[in-house]
């Protein structure tokens, strides 16, 4: 499958995702309390925090492998199955616990019900990880959609039937149940689960430099919630929670989505020996000059917006919601550098780097927790920037690419930003940044900044413009 339907199909399964969770974040924000979202918001985080075990890319490793031999797919089944079992086990131990740490007796059967999840998703890992390595977008899409919109509809319907915070749980364990079996069913070929573990060390050595390296970004990103609920209490934590929410939404709905199928390409490039600077450059162009302008504009409208989207009693994630806007267009600003390192086998020295910014951020991150949720957002924007120094160097010697090529992206990436939210930043300056600003003027003022977007894409003779008219010739 090319790159452009692959992209087709996860959009539009981003898409349908995107939409489903909006509609119930919006309709849980009115059934649930931040105390109630709070309560998931621990126990996620605690669960997550004894997962980090689970996160050995071994996924990557079947897509980057030259030579997928079947005893090497046994080693990795065998591995990811063996560190569900114990993941399972852990959580529910942890569970037990868990009342006492928290002080909460609430966290603990919402934990018991989250050790499901690692083994039920064990079983569809394998047909799904190779529907990856051999492109089929399309299917790997349907898996995504179903799993999600069976999810958030079992969610929403626990919900209407008073199950408060559990109502977060069953709607993960029905996601995960549903997505591993469209997966075997997509795929069945691909699902077998043989045991075996002949192939364990070259496995190992890349899984122990993944783990490092991603393990510790989603330690440190758990231990933050969890401090964060410890220190300024669960009510906090919900509403820091969601609008943490609201920002990994349009992160995964669009950049996580194009980044991935771009890993993959990546990826059976250098199989073949072809160059990733190009590649890498016009993918980065792309991703700035879509996502800088949504982030920007979404952090200016983040008071109409959360108004509108969650009600009042919300309103004050909206301070919050701005910060990690900018957060999130530092990270876009060094799109796919963790996946790069992947692609080159520098796996080792990517984990230095995430250690490094890892205890620097915790520690900005605990000191932040004392003085407000506003703080703590901005600790993470500090991170954000601090990353962009640190991996800046590594992506220019990856991709074999000039400093000035990439601040050429830059640069008109930020012009486009900077016509897109001009209408917006005008209309918040007015009403003087009220989020009761007048809903048609808000409206207006964004269909403006749209526009302006389309006309200056189109005056900077921008690949997405091309891009763009190239995919609408075509429908």
């Amino acid at each position: 499958m090319s790159i452009k339907k692959s992209i087709g199909w996860m959009a539009g399964a981003q898409f349908v995702y995107f939409a489903l969770q909006l509609v119930s974040s919006v309709v849980l924000a009115r059934l649930l309390t931040p105390y109630e979202v709070g309560i998931f918001a621990v126990a996620f985080a605690a669960s997550g925090l004894i997962s980090v075990i689970q996160s050995l890319g071994l996924n990557n490793y079947l897509i980057r492998e030259k030579d997928l031999t079947e005893t090497l797919s046994a080693t990795i089944f065998s591995i990811n199955f063996a560190v569900a079992l114990f993941l399972t086990l852990i959580i529910a131990a942890f569970g037990m616990v868990s009342a006492s740490i928290f002080d909460e007796p609430a966290v603990r059967s919402v934990l018991f019900y989250l050790a499901i999840i690692p083994l039920i998703a064990a079983l569809g890992f394998m047909p799904l990880a190779m529907l990856e390595r051999d492109g089929n977008f399309k299917k790997v899409s349907l898996v995504k959609m179903l799993g999600t919109a069976s999810g958030t509809i079992a969610t929403l319907g626990f919900a209407f039937t008073g199950h408060s915070y559990m109502s977060f749980a069953y709607g993960q364990i029905i996601a995960a149940s549903v997505s591993a079996v469209m997966s075997i069913a997509l795929a069945p070929h691909h699902a077998k689960f043989r045991m075996g573990l002949d192939n364990w060390r070259a496995v190992q050595r890349f899984s122990i430099n993944v783990l490092a390296t991603t393990g510790v970004g989603r330690v440190t990103s758990r231990l933050q919630d969890m401090t964060l609920g410890r220190l300024l209490g669960i009510e906090a934590l919900g509403l820091y929670s969601r609008s943490g929410n609201i920002f990994s939404m349009l992160w995964d709905s669009v950049f996580l989505v194009i980044c991935r199928i771009m890993f993959v390409d990546f990826a059976a490039g250098a199989r073949a020996g072809v160059p990733i600077g190009p590649r890498y450059q016009h993918a980065l162009g792309l991703f700035t000059a879509l996502m800088w302008p949504t982030f920007l504009g979404l952090g200016v409208l983040s008071g109409p917006f959360v108004l509108l989207i969650y009600g009042a009693k919300w309103v004050s994630i909206a301070m919050c919601l701005s910060i990690l806007c900018m957060v999130g267009i530092f990270y876009t600003a060094i799109a796919m550098a963790w996946d790069l390192f992947i692609i080159a086998d520098e796996t080792g020295r990517q984990a230095r780097f995430e250690t490094i910014r890892s205890v620097i951020g915790l520690a900005v991150f605990a000191g932040a927790c004392f003085i407000s949720i506003e703080a703590a957002a901005a600790a993470r924007l500090i991170d954000a920037i601090f990353a962009f120094f640190l991996y800046m160097p590594d992506i220019l010697r990856i991709t074999d690419s000039r400093l000035g090529d990439i601040m050429r992206i830059y640069g008109r990436s930020a012009v486009l930003a900077i016509a897109a939210v001009a209408p917006a930043f005008c209309v918040m300056t007015w009403y003087e940044w009220s989020p009761a600003a007048p809903l048609l003027i808000v409206i207006i003022a964004v269909v403006a900044g749209v526009g302006l977007w389309a006309v200056t894409l189109r005056l900077l003779s921008h690949p997405l413009f091309f891009e763009a008219r190239s995919m609408l010739k075509r429908r």
